[in-house]
């Protein structure tokens, strides 16, 4: 196998940003290569990943809190209310409601 860049060396491009649901890689354009020893190649060329497929593997922050954190924290209040009620309790014998304050 020939190895085209080398750790250390250094990669200038570019990369597309729109990502849809499901994805994990970005599309990206090299346009230089410019090795430790100073020699730089000319590339303009899209960037692939080891099986060959467009496109480079890439961590992408989903934004889960900030798509789910409201209903979560809706979830929570109610929930919390929900046991606050179930403190009150219908005491037996006399038709009232006592509140248990502990």
């Amino acid at each position: 196998s020939t190895v085209i860049a080398a750790a250390g060396d250094k990669l200038t491009g570019e990369q597309t940003v729109q990502v849809g649901p499901g994805e994990t890689s970005v599309f990206t354009t090299w346009q230089e290569l410019e090795t430790q020893s100073g020699v730089r190649a000319k590339l303009d060329s899209l960037g692939a990943g080891p099986m060959g497929a467009s496109g480079t593997e890439a961590w992408i922050n989903r934004h889960y809190m900030q798509r789910f954190g409201g209903a979560v924290m809706l979830s929570f209040i109610q929930d919390a209310l929900q046991a606050a009620s179930n403190t009150t309790q219908k005491s037996s014998g006399s038709g009232g409601y006592t509140v248990n304050n502990s």
